[in-house]
Protein backbone atom coordinates (compact mmCIF):
# COMPACT_ATOMS: atom_id res chain seq x y z
CA UNK A 1 0.00 0.00 0.00
CA UNK A 2 1.56 3.25 -1.26
CA UNK A 3 0.81 6.32 1.68
CA UNK A 4 -0.09 9.55 -0.10
CA UNK A 5 2.24 12.53 -0.28
CA UNK A 6 1.40 16.46 0.83
CA UNK A 7 3.43 17.75 -1.98
CA UNK A 8 3.94 15.59 -4.75
CA UNK A 9 0.81 13.15 -3.93
CA UNK A 10 0.59 11.63 -7.73
CA UNK A 11 3.35 9.26 -6.73
CA UNK A 12 0.84 7.59 -4.55
CA UNK A 13 -0.83 6.21 -7.28
CA UNK A 14 0.23 3.37 -9.70
CA UNK A 15 -0.94 5.02 -12.82
CA UNK A 16 1.78 8.09 -12.53
CA UNK A 17 4.41 5.28 -12.34
CA UNK A 18 5.60 5.45 -15.64
CA UNK A 19 6.02 9.06 -15.66
CA UNK A 20 8.88 11.57 -14.46
CA UNK A 21 7.51 14.35 -12.18
CA UNK A 22 7.02 17.27 -15.11
CA UNK A 23 4.93 14.63 -17.07
CA UNK A 24 2.75 13.91 -13.67
CA UNK A 25 2.51 17.62 -13.34
CA UNK A 26 2.09 18.26 -16.88
CA UNK A 27 -1.34 15.69 -16.49
CA UNK A 28 -2.49 17.44 -13.97
CA UNK A 29 -2.53 20.97 -15.32
CA UNK A 30 -4.20 19.15 -18.36
CA UNK A 31 -6.60 17.21 -15.90
CA UNK A 32 -7.35 21.10 -14.40
CA UNK A 33 -8.23 22.56 -17.51
CA UNK A 34 -10.40 19.40 -18.37
CA UNK A 35 -12.50 20.03 -15.24
CA UNK A 36 -12.61 23.43 -15.21
CA UNK A 37 -14.36 24.94 -12.61
CA UNK A 38 -15.67 21.44 -11.11
CA UNK A 39 -11.89 21.32 -9.84
CA UNK A 40 -12.46 23.74 -7.00
CA UNK A 41 -16.11 24.17 -7.01
CA UNK A 42 -17.11 20.77 -6.56
CA UNK A 43 -14.86 19.84 -3.42
CA UNK A 44 -15.65 23.47 -2.16
CA UNK A 45 -18.80 22.29 -1.90
CA UNK A 46 -18.13 18.88 -0.51
CA UNK A 47 -15.80 20.63 2.14
CA UNK A 48 -18.46 23.12 3.17
CA UNK A 49 -21.37 20.66 3.37
CA UNK A 50 -18.93 18.11 5.88
CA UNK A 51 -17.52 21.16 7.73
CA UNK A 52 -21.26 22.21 8.64
CA UNK A 53 -21.94 18.64 9.16
CA UNK A 54 -19.08 18.45 11.74
CA UNK A 55 -19.79 21.56 13.08
CA UNK A 56 -22.79 20.70 13.88
CA UNK A 57 -21.66 17.36 15.89
CA UNK A 58 -18.76 19.23 17.52
CA UNK A 59 -20.78 21.97 18.66
CA UNK A 60 -23.36 19.37 20.43
CA UNK A 61 -20.41 16.91 21.46
CA UNK A 62 -18.62 20.62 23.02
CA UNK A 63 -22.13 21.16 24.39
CA UNK A 64 -22.66 17.99 26.42
CA UNK A 65 -19.27 17.31 27.73
CA UNK A 66 -19.71 20.98 29.29
CA UNK A 67 -22.88 20.14 30.68
CA UNK A 68 -21.82 16.80 32.03
CA UNK A 69 -18.71 18.66 33.79
CA UNK A 70 -21.17 21.59 35.10
CA UNK A 71 -19.13 24.26 33.34
CA UNK A 72 -20.99 27.64 31.37
CA UNK A 73 -19.63 28.57 27.96
CA UNK A 74 -19.00 31.85 26.66
CA UNK A 75 -19.54 32.85 22.56
CA UNK A 76 -16.33 33.26 22.53
CA UNK A 77 -15.22 29.77 23.52
CA UNK A 78 -17.66 28.04 22.08
CA UNK A 79 -16.46 29.58 18.28
CA UNK A 80 -13.04 28.69 19.73
CA UNK A 81 -13.57 25.72 19.73
CA UNK A 82 -15.51 25.27 16.25
CA UNK A 83 -12.98 26.88 14.50
CA UNK A 84 -10.70 24.40 15.52
CA UNK A 85 -12.69 21.39 15.09
CA UNK A 86 -14.14 22.76 11.81
CA UNK A 87 -11.16 24.32 10.18
CA UNK A 88 -9.49 20.91 9.85
CA UNK A 89 -11.89 18.90 8.75
CA UNK A 90 -12.76 21.67 5.56
CA UNK A 91 -8.79 21.46 4.99
CA UNK A 92 -8.64 17.53 4.47
CA UNK A 93 -12.07 16.74 2.91
CA UNK A 94 -11.22 19.54 -0.13
CA UNK A 95 -7.79 18.13 -0.56
CA UNK A 96 -9.03 14.56 -1.11
CA UNK A 97 -11.99 15.64 -3.27
CA UNK A 98 -9.93 17.83 -5.52
CA UNK A 99 -7.09 15.09 -4.85
CA UNK A 100 -9.60 12.39 -6.21
CA UNK A 101 -11.33 14.13 -8.95
CA UNK A 102 -7.83 14.92 -10.45
CA UNK A 103 -6.76 11.86 -10.70
CA UNK A 104 -9.74 10.05 -11.57
CA UNK A 105 -9.31 12.48 -14.64
CA UNK A 106 -5.65 12.07 -14.97
CA UNK A 107 -6.67 8.39 -15.21
CA UNK A 108 -8.93 9.02 -18.26
CA UNK A 109 -6.24 10.99 -19.97
CA UNK A 110 -3.82 8.50 -19.39
CA UNK A 111 -6.12 5.27 -20.58
CA UNK A 112 -8.45 6.77 -23.53
CA UNK A 113 -8.51 3.68 -25.09
CA UNK A 114 -10.55 2.00 -22.65
CA UNK A 115 -14.22 -0.05 -23.63
CA UNK A 116 -16.87 2.16 -22.06
CA UNK A 117 -18.66 -0.73 -20.60
CA UNK A 118 -15.33 -2.89 -18.94
CA UNK A 119 -12.41 -0.43 -19.25
CA UNK A 120 -10.76 -2.72 -20.95
CA UNK A 121 -7.63 -1.30 -22.77
CA UNK A 122 -8.09 -1.18 -26.64
CA UNK A 123 -4.74 -0.58 -27.34
CA UNK A 124 -3.42 -2.61 -30.39
CA UNK A 125 -7.24 -3.40 -31.69
CA UNK A 126 -7.93 -3.20 -35.09
CA UNK A 127 -10.25 -0.52 -36.00
CA UNK A 128 -12.91 -2.06 -38.38
CA UNK A 129 -15.52 0.66 -40.34
CA UNK A 130 -14.76 3.32 -36.92
CA UNK A 131 -15.44 0.21 -34.28
CA UNK A 132 -13.11 -1.78 -32.22
CA UNK A 133 -15.15 -4.96 -30.44
CA UNK A 134 -13.95 -5.46 -26.84
CA UNK A 135 -12.12 -8.96 -26.45
CA UNK A 136 -13.14 -8.64 -22.87
CA UNK A 137 -16.88 -8.11 -23.01
CA UNK A 138 -17.53 -8.52 -26.56
CA UNK A 139 -19.39 -5.22 -27.22
CA UNK A 140 -18.62 -3.02 -30.24
CA UNK A 141 -17.71 -0.17 -29.69
CA UNK A 142 -17.71 3.12 -31.67
CA UNK A 143 -15.36 5.08 -31.71
CA UNK A 144 -16.91 8.71 -32.58
CA UNK A 145 -19.45 7.77 -29.93
CA UNK A 146 -17.05 7.96 -26.90
CA UNK A 147 -14.42 10.08 -27.83
CA UNK A 148 -11.85 7.63 -28.77
CA UNK A 149 -9.50 8.39 -31.91
CA UNK A 150 -7.43 6.28 -34.44
CA UNK A 151 -4.38 7.74 -32.72
CA UNK A 152 -5.61 6.34 -28.97
CA UNK A 153 -5.60 3.01 -30.21
CA UNK A 154 -1.71 2.77 -31.11
CA UNK A 155 0.51 0.93 -28.81
CA UNK A 156 3.74 2.51 -27.33
CA UNK A 157 2.82 6.00 -27.39
CA UNK A 158 4.63 7.47 -24.10
CA UNK A 159 1.79 10.69 -23.59
CA UNK A 160 -1.70 10.52 -23.80
CA UNK A 161 -1.92 11.18 -27.74
CA UNK A 162 -4.04 14.49 -27.65
CA UNK A 163 -1.55 16.09 -25.46
CA UNK A 164 1.77 15.09 -26.80
CA UNK A 165 1.61 17.81 -29.26
CA UNK A 166 0.83 20.10 -27.39
CA UNK A 167 3.81 19.55 -24.57
CA UNK A 168 6.04 19.33 -27.28
CA UNK A 169 5.24 22.84 -28.61
CA UNK A 170 5.26 23.97 -24.96
CA UNK A 171 8.85 22.11 -24.57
Amino acid sequence: MRLPRLLAYYRAYPEFDGYSDEQCRKLLLQARLRRGDAAWVLPLLAAGGFAAAWSVVALGLVRVAAALLGLTLTGESTLLGMFLFVTPAFIVVYSWVRRSMLVRSVRRLVNRAACPFCEFSLVGLPVKINTVRCPECGEKVRLSEHGIRHEDLRPGLPYPPSSAGEWARRA
